[in-house]
């Protein structure tokens, strides 16, 4: 039997994100940021959302050595996140920079290694994110696949790249528009569910999208303000899995992730705003949305 229920494969990201800029910086100048925090990010976030819910997560991604490693190191276990993969050069960085109503952001990172050998040796019930060389068969973990914009564009018109062995496909409209060439988001998620069982985009603030096998069911968020300027898509995609290994029905599964990704970004990050489970049981109840049987 795994010793865990998730593997969530991507990048081990530190975001760095300042917020309240009077304006973006432009021709090299210098802006002041009133708020900053420095905080886990990429797969990191699926991972501690998972683990928040109660799933027993791990992380598999290159393990790097430097400064910004050891702190995702401490800060992981911390949150009950393992951490396995092969030695990593450079953590890799995000910068977000928000001003009212602009953002920018800013990644580095060095080319991921197939991670698919990791994977095999844990044996999860489930696998969340990149999909790579991952194969299919009776044995396999459900598979759940993920991307940004960069894998976007390039899945764009071969998504089979994207999905490989995946039975479900998170995405946001941004991402699918990119995908399938289909601006409506309900028919990119048409199209998509040819590809795989289920696929799912996610609309922001006016909820999320699902089609699978010939039902397409949407569900909204709650209208409540997100402090976090990233993270909505991680904590979506954690909570939807949850959601559906416990058994929910697609419909039921779009309402609890939305649900989780909106209370989740009231913080300032995902490791200092994903809810537990018992706090999602009772925002569920408050907003009469279904949880799975035997939830407590």
């Amino acid at each position: 039997m795994s010793s865990h229920d998730v593997a969530c494969v991507g990048p081990a990201r530190v975001d760095l994100i300042l917020e309240g800029l009077e304006a973006l910086p432009v021709h090299a100048e210098l802006a002041h940021a009133s708020r900053a925090e420095v905080a886990p990010g990429g797969s990191c976030n699926v991972a501690i959302a998972c683990s928040r819910l109660g799933l027993r997560s791990v992380l598999v991604a290159p393990v790097c050595q430097d400064d910004l490693g050891s702190m995702l190191t401490a800060r992981l276990a911390g949150a009950g996140v393992d951490w396995v993969g092969p030695p990593g050069m450079r953590t890799p960085l995000s910068v977000a920079l928000a001003s009212s109503g602009e953002r920018a952001f800013v990644q580095s990172g060095d080319p991921r290694p197939v991670l698919a050998g990791d994977v095999a040796l844990l044996g999860p019930r489930a696998v969340i994110g990149d999909m790579e060389g991952i194969p299919a068969g009776p044995d396999a973990p459900r598979m759940y696949a993920t991307c940004d914009t960069v894998g976007a564009h390039q899945a764009a018109g071969r998504p089979e790249r994207l999905i490989g062995a995946a039975g479900t496909l998170i995405v946001n409209a941004g991402e699918a528009a990119l995908i399938t060439g289909q601006s409506d988001p309900e028919e990119g998620a048409v199209i998509l569910a040819r590809l795989v069982a289920t696929a799912i985009v996610t609309l922001g603030a006016d909820g999320a999208v699902g089609a699978s096998g010939g039902i397409v069911a949407h569900a909204e968020a709650p209208r409540q303000p997100a402090r976090a300027l990233i993270g909505a898509g991680d904590v979506f995609a954690a909570a939807y899995v949850w959601a559906d290994l416990a058994g929910s029905a697609l419909a039921e599964s779009l309402a609890l992730a939305c649900l989780y990704a909106t209370l989740s970004l009231r913080a300032q990050s995902v490791l200092r705003g994903a809810l537990t489970l018992r706090e999602l049981v009772r925002a569920a109840e408050t907003h009469s949305v279904p949880v799975p049987p035997g939830t407590e």
